[in-house]
């Protein structure tokens, strides 16, 4: 009777239990996120998400079968157009480091020879640019690789 006399003062009452209901008894994923990015303006914006989901690919932060993040969520995250997301997931996806399953998500692939292929083309390029611009201020072959000796220490 009490239940009846709330609901007609309270017309919202029994949708608002309902929703109070649903959302303590719903689970809910919260995903740890670490997006600390710096953008700058000398690259587009869309190339530096890429090579930072490709950092935390090859460096094994996001394994195989990795759940990535939804285009909206990284969008929201990262305060980035969706669309900007959108072609970082096409191009990770075309080079094979991401795939589809439909209706649940992008993940990471298991393939082991693509990721280890794309960290030795990363380092490759890290490292020509590296003794470019050393040679440019004057080293040697040998300083180079002396500094490159103490320096692997001390990192």
């Amino acid at each position: 009777m009490e239940d009846i006399s709330i609901r007609r003062r309270f017309p919202l009452f029994g949708k608002m239990r309902m929703l109070v209901y649903y959302v303590s008894n719903t689970v809910v994923l919260k995903r740890e996120v670490n997006w600390v990015i710096e953008f700058n303006t000398n690259e587009p914006i869309y190339i530096q998400i890429k090579r930072f989901l490709e950092k935390k690919i090859i460096s094994g932060e996001y394994v195989g079968e990795f759940k990535m993040a939804s285009v909206r969520e990284l969008a929201g995250e990262l305060k980035v157009n969706p669309n900007t997301i959108q072609r970082v997931y096409a191009e990770l996806e075309g080079d094979d480091l991401i795939y589809t399953k439909r209706g649940i998500g992008k993940f990471v692939t298991s393939d082991k020879k693509i990721i280890n292929n794309l960290r030795i083309d990363i380092s490759k390029e890290l490292i020509k640019k590296f003794i470019k611009d050393t040679k440019e201020l004057g080293f040697s072959k040998e300083e180079i690789l002396e500094a490159c000796n103490d320096f692997y220490e001390e990192v």
